[in-house]
């Protein structure tokens, strides 16, 4: 087993919005993932836990408000719920998901487009 460096796992990643695998411990798919800009309202069946490596994310959650993130800082988003993420400055992100994303291309490459999909 190797250790796990952010710093150096972060740099590893070649656009925000697109995750990168670091770990599965069983059904769990530990990902890094930067967000810079505003990424698309969604939901999904199962639950994500979001915690923040560096910077400010914030997490706008349907009927459950705004949440600003800041470095060290987490939040859990249970499964069905509508959510959206928003960084202007960037944040660097561990994403724990039972989801693997790895399977279906782009799955996270989801900028806002449209007045349906925005955060506010």
């Amino acid at each position: 087993m190797e250790k796990i460096v952010f710093k150096e796992e972060i740099l590893r990643l070649s656009q925000a919005f697109v995750p990168r695998e670091i770990a599965k411990v069983e059904d769990l798919h530990f990902y890094v993932v930067h967000y810079l800009g505003e990424f698309a309202r969604h939901r999904h069946p199962h639950d994500e836990f979001y915690l923040v490596i560096d910077g400010e994310l914030e997490v706008q959650i349907e009927g459950k408000g705004s949440h600003t993130l800041y470095k060290n800082e987490g939040l859990l988003v249970k499964g069905e719920q509508y959510h959206c993420m928003e960084s202007q400055t960037g944040a660097d992100v561990l994403l724990i998901t039972p989801r693997d994303y790895s399977v279906e291309e782009g799955a996270l490459e989801r900028k806002a487009t449209g007045p349906d999909e925005r955060c506010s």
